[in-house]
């Protein structure tokens, strides 16, 4: 049986959302309502399509997802205090994840019946394929990421530590902000002191000082109200930074948590403003979510396929790649290549 709209679980706030959102109100449209029900197979062909569409990943955010799998196998360890995987274990577990996808990313047509169990690179997705070049940045910063992420001195600072002094590992819960319902997801969050934490994020891609600093914040202000009268008063923010092996740490004040709360609200508030039916979370007709006042980007939108006649018809874009019909081959340059 087809889901019914009225089945949606209520809208909550992210910053992957409102990022989303701050982008293109067209991409946020089919990220979080076109495909709603797109993975039954009797879904309308545009909520297939966009569901299929919202599970596309790339090699950057593969890695990413890889690199943080292996950050909760070494603090799961240390939080069981178990010995800690070695170097060569995460690389290897990290290049046996990435080449999974890379080899999955083979069989448009299985992607296309069922996404989930089938993870596709958008690279090869829209018929480019994956270039040596491509594949060999991917194991630099598999091998720069995998070498941060093990020889960080966090662990070596979390072992000397109570066990009863690291708060959660990679908890995402909504958590109620002044009314607003929020995801959270903090990489890690530690007691570092007799009345202060520590959040900690991983980053393995370019990361921007004071979006870092802003997201540190906000888990902060999050985690606060969760833990009540028991939250200490003094919080910390520290960002990993894989790729260069650099921190960014700051003191995160009552008036930066608080800063991210307003930030929540206000996010919250434009996209409660888009939706026809707040309980039932039933967006507005398409009309109402614009496409990227600045269009020259979309060929690299997952959602390509579904906006490029409107956006074509809408405005002269640079011309994007095909993508490769279910069923052919993804092209030589995906199929000849070693995965990473």
């Amino acid at each position: 049986m087809g889901t019914r709209l009225s089945e949606r679980p209520p809208l909550a706030w992210s910053l992957a959302r409102q990022a989303v959102f701050d982008r293109c109100k067209r991409r946020y449209l089919h990220r979080y309502y076109s495909g709603w029900g797109g993975w039954s197979s009797d879904a309308p062909a545009l909520a297939r399509l966009a569901y299929a569409h919202g599970k596309l990943t790339t090699l950057q955010l593969a890695l990413g997802t890889a690199v943080h799998a292996a950050a909760r196998e070494l603090a799961a360890a240390l939080l069981d205090r178990r010995p800690l995987p070695k170097l060569d274990q995460v690389r290897a577990r990290v290049k046996a994840a990435m080449n999974d996808v890379v080899r999955s990313s083979r069989d448009v047509e299985a992607f296309l019946l069922q996404p989930r169990a089938h993870p596709m690179l958008q690279e090869v997705y829209y018929g480019g394929g994956l270039t040596a070049e491509a594949i060999a940045r991917t194991a630099e910063r598999l091998e720069r990421c995998t070498d941060s992420l093990v020889g960080s001195p966090l662990w070596v600072e979390l072992a000397a530590l109570p066990q009863a002094s690291i708060l959660l590992v990679d908890s995402l819960e909504i958590h109620r902000l002044d009314g607003v319902p929020v995801y959270a997801a903090p990489d890690l969050a530690y007691l570092s002191g007799p009345d202060a934490a520590t959040i900690v994020d991983f980053k393995t891609g370019n990361a921007h000082e004071d979006e870092v600093l802003g997201q540190l914040a906000l888990y902060a202000f999050a985690l606060r109200e969760g833990m009540g009268e028991a939250a200490p008063n003094a919080w910390r923010g520290r960002a990993i930074l894989l790729d260069s092996g650099e921190e960014l740490t700051c003191d995160l004040t009552a008036a930066d948590l608080e800063s991210a709360g307003v930030r929540a609200q206000e996010g919250y508030g434009g996209m409660l403003a888009l939706l026809t039916d707040v309980e039932a979370n039933i967006p507005a007709p398409a009309s109402a979510f614009p496409l990227a006042p600045r269009r020259a980007g979309c060929p690299a939108c997952p959602f390509w396929e579904i906006c490029e006649d409107e956006v074509r018809n809408s405005t002269v874009v640079p011309r994007g790649p095909g993508r490769a019909a279910a069923g052919e081959p993804v092209g030589a340059a995906s199929r000849d290549r070693s995965p990473v």
